[in-house]
């Protein structure tokens, strides 16, 4: 038998156990149900009729093969080495018996195997076969015997046998005669009732066998399996008594069987994925509890402790060191730490590193000043890191922050002037009160008189639930009391009520200041007014989460559904599911093939999916090619149910990937689908659906043809992706969008050009970086207007340097999307543009990329051939990190070939990228193509590509991206 954890042995053995007691109940309750059955066969009739008995036994006979080819399969994957020659007895045998079960149930009169010249003789001759096997099989397992050699060849030896039964079943019509004889009243042979009677001697055997071995040893599973064969015995008894009948008997028959095999499938499901399933969680808990205890030791070090290697580059770095940098571990690792020290000391420093990498201990100080104030005090230590061997492999480095010391003077003595000008910039801009420390109010500016509606003398002396709203829970009120009353700032955002009952929103910082003793003296809170911008968010909220569906046959149906699943699944315990599902390729069907064949493949889709349900789903089309399908009477356990809906759902996308006949045409299609589970009345109709949608969002997202599943970070992402959408539609009519220029300097260090970068800097997320906004604001489109206002600026300053003769001869590049090159109008705006501003065609630099050019690479050189006609220059940026091909790179009207930061960041240290750089400046001056070097942030790395006969130069080392107005003092700088 297979393995179990044993028991703990007992010092004294009670005559019955408890949980033999339980299986003894359990077995008295079987056989008073078979006795009850016998006695009272005709129970049934006033509860089915007989289409629905027969019912009864089709699901108890596909239960018990479920059952069977579970057990298959759990010991086709045990893979435990001492268990292999049982598992084999296993496999070989409910695979053999399933076999002949299968065979027996479809030649039921009914089934599709039935034949009405053999009547029931062949359904009974397989199914004595199959119940001869399993009495022999289970004797055989009592004995504890096994079959040596490969699972395979015992998994195909039972299908062989399996199908040789039932060749000689139906090619030798004598022998299923010998066992049942329609001519002899209930049919059943004196062979065929030995053989029935032999097997349940065999099961009682079993049973007895079995017990014997759980008392010797007791393995949970013994016990089971000797209730299991008991219970087959009484389903057999009862079985032979009342054969031949349809009646109560028959059907507690049938019950009972089943649930035997209920018995011995959870046997083998504790033995062979349960226990080993409990033994890997408490493995994995141990291995986290400790992860745990070093993280938080490390984490709770006051100390930097940072691990350098050879290269002097980080390695590893606490979280001190990180919070103190401001950067993320994984943005540290591989980065060099000499960039965290000031430019001035790093020669110093860095012939300390490389004593400590020759085996010495060093210590030095870090100090950076600027304006009479230390920006940065480190106590620095390092050691070399030793590896295994004794060699040194890298630097340990220690470093204690004095900063904070350094400036405690300098700080005490502008707090006071600092503080008198914070309030009068607060009294200005924010809507200031202070309370004491009982949260009386006793003082308030106008503006929040003016929002509140409320006169002064109706505030002072008043607490805050003046205006509280009644918006947030007491738990809510009760966080903030307890944090300022620990003398910790609080900031978040409240709902208010003002005088007029009208709600308005504040982002509210409450300042608490306490005595000497650490009591609370008064608290300063300060609002800032975020009425709109929550509104903008709640109406960003519902267009991303509410969609007006139309059902098929109507909405009202489909939402009539999912409420009636609700409530359904709410009795029963089980959960269903609703897929909203949606054709990859419609809009091209019906642009390519009209409109017509477009509601032709609807059709077509309809119904292959009504075909591909069952008869308890339910399918709705909903606008356009969008369809939704309710799934019913899944597993009550949610894992169980979505691997269910899963399964379902995978069915019927591979169902509409087979080519679909429209008429003379075929066509070809795919889905993504959305699957959004519940169970009971505690989520509404809308919700389901709402998050179906952003399971389907996510589908097309991961590129189509797939199914997701919904998970609550989906309803987060798509509130802040709305959120962010909607405060950049304001952002240009706001004024929130900024240009700042980058200098990009010749071979002798002096300014030839700027690259023009969007900033945006928004009035409450501070300033956003392009890569989080960039790609959605391609996506939506409003990466049109955006770009038609950064070619606009960046003209107009290309006009207003032409006045000034220092700036009149330099250029400015303009990154430009594929979106904008894509749009057919996008040459007639350049070009008035240049009217409109008066702007010099030959000083602007238009750069692409080369993913641009995957699609209508023909019209995208015809586009910049028509602007090279006016005089603008083309640049192709970051060349050789996407689709590079030296036939398009030949044929377009380029200028200018921009290396990518990320081959000039290793220059230095990885031949690779050095290999590659080289290259391409060889190519660009074969090709007559001047080269810009990006990212250049180290002088030796301008010295390597200035040697190499490199064109310009950009990157940090020569400046950071700054206003237009800062351009005159960084070029004085260069």
């Amino acid at each position: 038998m297979a393995a179990a954890p044993r028991a703990r042995p007992q010092e004294t053995h009670p005559l019955l156990r408890p949980i033999e007691l339980r299986y003894l109940g359990g077995c008295a309750a079987a056989a008073a149900v078979c006795v009850l059955a016998a006695l009272f066969p005709q129970w049934s009739e006033a509860w089915l009729e007989q289409r629905s008995a027969l019912g009864v036994h089709l699901f108890t006979e596909v239960f018990s093969l479920a059952m069977m080819l579970g057990m298959a399969a759990l010991a086709w994957n045990d893979i435990r080495q001492n268990h292999g020659h049982t598992a084999n007895v296993v496999l070989f045998g409910w695979v053999l018996i399933a076999a002949l079960d299968t065979m027996s149930l479809f030649s039921f009169e009914g089934m599709p195997g039935y034949s009405p010249a053999q009547g029931m003789t062949l359904t009974f001759f397989y199914h004595t076969l199959a119940r001869t096997i399993e009495a022999v099989y289970l004797f055989y397992l009592a004995l504890l015997l096994g079959f040596a050699g490969r699972r395979l060849l015992w998994l195909a030896a039972a299908l062989v046998l399996a199908g040789a039964l039932g060749l000689l079943g139906l090619g030798a019509p004598a022998l299923p005669l010998l066992l049942y004889t329609p001519q002899m009243g209930a049919g059943m042979s004196a062979t065929g009732l030995g053989l029935q009677l032999a097997g349940i001697a065999l099961c009682l055997v079993s049973a007895v066998l079995f017990l014997r071995h759980w008392r010797q040893r007791p393995l949970l599973l013994s016990l089971q399996i000797a209730a299991a064969c008991f219970v087959l015995a009484l389903s057999r008894a009862l079985f032979i008594g009342h054969f031949g009948t349809l009646d109560g008997a028959d059907i507690a028959a049938w019950l009972l069987r089943a649930s035997a095999y209920a018995l011995l499938y959870g046997a083998w499901h504790q033995i062979g994925v349960a226990h080993p399933h409990q033994q890997l969680l408490q493995s994995q808990r141990t291995i986290a509890r400790q992860t745990r205890e070093i993280l938080t030791a490390m984490a709770e070090m006051p100390v930097e402790v940072v691990l350098l290697d050879p290269a002097l580059n980080y390695h590893y770095a606490n979280p001190a060191h990180t919070r103190r940098t401001g950067m993320h571990r994984k943005e540290l690792a591989g980065t060099s730490w000499l960039g965290q020290v000031p430019y001035e000391q790093r020669d110093l420093v860095l012939a300390h590193l490389r004593s400590a990498l020759r085996g010495q201990h060093v210590h030095f100080d870090l100090r950076e000043e600027a304006g009479g104030v230390v920006l940065l005090s480190l106590d620095a230590r390092a050691a070399p890191r030793l590896a295994a061997d004794g060699s040194v492999e890298g630097v340990l480095l220690t470093l204690v922050d004095n900063t904070e010391q350094e400036n405690t003077r300098l700080m005490t003595r502008l707090s006071l002037q600092e503080a008198a000008d914070l309030k009068a910039a607060l009294d200005a801009h924010a809507i200031v009160a202070v309370s004491n420390a009982e949260g009386t109010i006793t003082q308030v500016n106008d503006k929040f008189c003016e929002i509140s509606g409320y006169r002064r003398d109706e505030l002072i002396g008043h607490t805050y639930a003046r205006i509280r709203s009644g918006m947030h829970p007491p738990s809510f009120d009760k966080e903030i009391s307890q944090a300022v009353e620990a003398g910790q700032v609080w900031t978040g955002e409240i709902c208010n009520r003002a005088r007029d009952g009208s709600l308005f929103w504040t982002q509210t910082t409450i300042v608490p200041f306490t005595r000497s003793d650490g009591a609370p003296q008064q608290y300063i809170t300060l609002r800032t007014d975020i009425t709109e911008r929550k509104a903008s968010e709640q109406q960003a909220r519902e267009m991303a989460l509410y969609d007006e569906l139309t059902g098929l046959p109507n909405r009202r149906l489909i939402v009539d559904h999912v409420q009636q699943a609700c409530t359904s699944s709410s009795r029963s315990g089980s959960h269903s599911a609703v897929m909203l599902l949606d054709l990859d390729n419609f809009k091209e069907v019906n642009d390519t093939q009209g409109h017509d064949q477009g509601d032709e493949l609807l059709r077509c889709v309809a119904r292959r999916l009504q075909r591909n349900l069952r008869t308890v789903d339910m399918v709705a089309r909903l606008g356009g090619d969008e369809f939704v399908i309710l799934v019913n009477g899944l597993s009550s356990e949610r894992h169980g149910a979505g691997e269910e809906a899963l399964a379902i759902g995978e069915k019927v996308r591979a169902a509409l990937e087979r080519a679909f006949n429209l008429g003379a045409r075929v066509v070809h299609t795919s889905a993504s689908m959305g699957l959004s589970l519940f169970q009971g009345t505690g989520t509404t109709q809308d919700d389901i659906l709402k998050r179906a949608d952003m399971a389907l969002y996510r589908a097309k997202a991961r590129g189509r043809n797939q199914i997701c599943l919904f998970d609550p970070s989906m309803q987060t992402e798509v509130e802040h992706r709305a959120s962010l959408m909607s405060d950049l539609r304001m952002a240009l009519s706001q004024g929130e969008l900024q240009l700042h220029y980058q200098v990009i300097v010749d071979r002798n260090r002096q300014p030839i050009g700027y690259e023009a970068l969007l900033r945006w800097q928004h009035p409450l997320r501070g300033e956003v970086p392009p890569l989080a906004f960039i790609e959605q604001a391609e996506q939506s489109g409003l990466i049109l207007p955006i770009g038609t206002w950064v070619l606009q600026t960046a003209c107009r300053q290309l006009a207003e340097w032409a006045l000034e003769p220092a700036m009149r001869r330099r250029t400015v590049s303009v990154n430009i999307s594929a979106r904008q090159l894509r749009d057919p109008d996008f040459v007639g705006v350049v070009r008035s543009i240049l009217d409109e501003t008066g702007a010099s065609a030959h000083l602007l630099c238009l750069e692409l990329t080369e993913s641009m050019f995957h699609e209508d690479m023909e019209q995208s050189i015809a586009k910049m051939q028509q602007l090279c006609a006016r005089g603008v220059r083309f640049a192709l940026d970051d060349f050789g990190t996407g689709y590079s091909s030296l036939g398009y790179l030949r044929r377009m009207p380029l200028d200018i070939i921009k290396i990518d930061k990320s081959f000039v960041d290793d220059i230095l240290t990885d031949p690779n990228d050095a290999a590659i750089a080289q290259t391409i400046m060889a190519l660009a001056g074969t090709l007559e193509l001047r080269v810009i070097a990006e990212g250049i942030e180290a002088p030796e790395q301008f010295e390597w590509l200035r040697s190499r006969h490199c064109d310009g130069f950009q990157g940090y080392h020569f400046g950071r991206p700054v206003p237009a107005q800062d351009l005159q003092d960084a070029a004085q700088a260069l």
